[in-house]
C-alpha cells in the first residue's frame, strides 16, 4: 500500500502523510511542508483579502485569543 504524500502549495515538495500541515477548508486541501511555508501563505492571504470582507473575524479571533491568554497568566500567577 503507498503511502499518501502532500505536495507543499508554496514551494512545491513532497511530504507523507502525517508531516507538515495540512488543512481541509472548503472544497480545498492546504498542505504545507513546513510552517514557514504556511505563514507565507496566510501573509499572502491576508495582504489579498480586503479587510472589510475579513476584518471583523480577525478582531474577534484576536479578542478570543488575548482573553485566553489573561485567563492563563492570573491562573499563573503568584498568590501571595
Amino acid at each position: 500500500m503507498a503511502k499518501e504524500r502532500y505536495t507543499c502549495i508554496i514551494c512545491g515538495r513532497k511530504f507523507p502523510r502525517g508531516q507538515g500541515i495540512v488543512i481541509e477548508y472548503g472544497n480545498n486541501i492546504l498542505a504545507f511542508h513546513s510552517s514557514k511555508c504556511a505563514s507565507k501563505f496566510f501573509k499572502m492571504l491576508l495582504e489579498r483579502v480586503p479587510p472589510d470582507m475579513l476584518g471583523k473575524y480577525v478582531d474577534r479571533l484576536v479578542k478570543e485569543l488575548k482573553e485566553k491568554i489573561e485567563v492563563e497568566m492570573k491562573i499563573k500567577a503568584k498568590k501571595i
